[in-house]
């Protein structure tokens, strides 16, 4: 997967990320922690602990990398760490999160140049570039961090260089994935975004995919919106509530059915 920005951008992305989570996480008290987050059923807390453990997982991914293996992390090894912070209350599940997320991106930041340009990482695709690796965890982190920032401040957004880096990454790569086909009366849907300037053709059949929209390509609708508000939309978090008044849709589909098509998880 070639990815347009440098890992040396994503790993800053990340730290502004972590920066976030850190400034929200900081002064929760544990009513805070208690309450629910915009992930499902998930309290602060638990969004946070989930945090952590995808970075201890990546953290050990990192290091299989760094002794050239090509096996992912093993569901053990995931397991062990998930149930780490089971045992652990809200307080103590945000600190080793921090904590986690701060290792992590210190090892990030410790790679030489010729590890962050050659390096493999196993991943459950294969073995990724650096570049590649950091985007994901990238991803994870930028939106479940909102889904912690929105439940305090509705009308939170994702920073625009990270969504747009997951979008080139993970939502590109993965869409199919992250849809879940019903029928529509509308088969092509243009998404225009308007930050970027960058056009979409997101085909809604069995499986859904997107690609970048050629000159002159004919949709059956078209979808005017943001970066960081299509992302939210592919991840299943741009409920009513949290839509950007901004948004338009022309043609024969409402927010609604998109919605069902990317249910989030």
């Amino acid at each position: 997967m070639s990815l347009h920005v440098s890992v040396t951008e994503v790993i800053a992305q990340l730290a502004e990320s972590h920066v976030n989570l850190s400034t929200l996480l900081d002064v929760a008290d544990d009513a805070t922690l208690r309450a629910r987050s915009a992930c499902a059923d998930w309290t602060i807390a638990q969004v946070a602990a989930h945090i952590g453990a995808g970075a201890e997982i990546a953290q050990a991914a990192l290091e299989l990398g760094l002794g050239e293996a090509v096996e992912p992390v093993t569901g053990d090894a995931m397991q062990a760490v998930w149930a780490t912070y089971d045992t652990l209350n809200g307080q103590d599940a945000v600190r080793r999160a921090l904590a986690a997320d701060r290792s992590l991106l210190d090892a990030f930041n410790q790679l030489s140049q010729s590890q962050l340009a050659d390096m493999r990482v196993p991943f459950f695709t294969g073995p990724v570039p650096v570049t590649t690796f950091a985007a994901f965890r990238l991803s994870e982190h930028a939106v479940h961090t909102w889904d912690i920032e929105t439940a305090r401040r509705p009308n939170a957004e994702l920073a625009l260089p990270a969504a747009v880096t997951i979008l080139e990454t993970v939502v590109m790569a993965l869409v199919a994935r992250l849809a879940a086909p019903i029928e529509s009366a509308v088969s092509t849907l243009a998404v225009r975004l308007d930050d970027t300037g960058q056009e979409l053709t997101l085909s809604l059949g069995d499986p859904v995919s997107m690609a970048n929209r050629p000159d002159g390509d004919t949709t059956d609708a078209t979808l005017t919106t943001t970066t960081p508000a299509f992302v939210r939309l592919i991840y299943g978090r741009l409920s009513a509530d949290r839509t950007p008044t901004s948004i338009e849709l022309a043609g024969p589909i409402t927010l609604e059915h998109l919605r069902n098509v990317f249910p989030g998880f």
